[in-house]
């Protein structure tokens, strides 16, 4: 099973990343090199043995996104949501649990980028 794995060359992302792999998954890593290096991905590489599915990208620039994943429409084209829609979806997520948080008057909130 195919899995986007945003921030996939950082500390948590790359340990994250070989896991899935040994455990029978293909990680897609997204990463802009923000807080890592292309390194991470070559270290992965060695560690596993083989290639990985990369893109270099930043997932809140859109237009280059789509570039990277949109495709021509097929028959399961009705079954597949749009980067977009996902995206969406994600970031209410987000703000609702964020929300919930506050309501609850948390102090701390764990923050991961994966």
């Amino acid at each position: 099973m195919k899995i986007l794995l945003t921030g996939g060359a950082g500390f948590i992302g790359s340990h994250t990343a070989v896991e899935l792999i040994n455990n029978g998954y293909s990680p897609i890593i997204l990463d802009d090199f923000r807080n890592s290096n292309e390194l991470i991905i070559k270290n992965i590489e060695k560690i596993i043995g083989k290639k990985v599915g990369f893109y270099s990208v930043d997932i809140g620039n859109k237009i280059k996104l789509r570039e990277h994943f949109t495709a021509p429409k097929n028959i399961q084209s009705t079954q597949k949501i749009t980067l977009n829609h996902y995206i969406h979806r994600k970031s209410l997520s987000s703000q609702r649990k964020l929300r919930d948080l506050n309501t609850k008057k948390a102090r701390k909130i764990p923050i991961t980028n994966i």
